[in-house]
């Protein structure tokens, strides 16, 4: 296995954390989160995470050489701006869909946390494995509190609606 194997996971574990943090700290600004208290305490836990966890990641591809990828961070950029459209345009139920696609996209992150977390024991680089894991852990705990949230969150908002989800 090649070394450089490792600098693409890294990569795009950097853009899946900033592209959620964006997304988290856009659902924070939303003026219904506030009926939302757990949902809204989650996320203000998620976000400052999501920036620690990039940032802790940003360091481990630099001491390994690399850099972080201009290209990603603009993509994750450009596909954050059309999540923000999204967002908008959803009207009603906007909050159990935003922490839906966030239980999504954290899942996403923790399935790529395992691969990383592999492939740099297979790399024999057992600070990344240990952070990959420590990462990992961190984010299932939240995603555990969020599968709880998410239905009550729902059954708020879908109560108040006059018609129910067409999702």
């Amino acid at each position: 296995m090649s070394r450089d194997v490792l600098h693409p996971l890294l990569n795009d574990l950097i853009a899946l954390q900033r592209h959620l943090h964006e997304a988290a700290e856009r659902q924070l600004g939303a003026d219904a989160l506030a009926e939302h208290w757990d949902a809204r305490n989650l996320l203000q836990r998620l976000v400052p995470r999501l920036e620690s966890n990039a940032a802790a990641l940003g360091q481990a591809l630099e001491r390994r050489g690399g850099r972080v990828s201009p290209l990603k961070h603009g993509l994750g950029a450009l596909t954050g701006i059309a999540a923000g459209w999204l967002d908008r345009a959803r009207g009603e139920h906007e909050i159990t869909r935003d922490l839906r696609d966030d239980y999504v996209v954290i899942s996403l992150v923790i399935v790529s946390y395992g691969v990383l977390n592999a492939a740099a024991a297979a790399q024999d680089d057992a600070q990344t494995a240990d952070l990959a894991c420590d990462h990992l852990d961190g984010l299932v705990s939240l995603l555990d509190e969020l599968r709880i949230v998410l239905p009550e969150v729902a059954l708020r908002e879908f109560s108040l609606a006059e018609d129910p989800p067409d999702s």
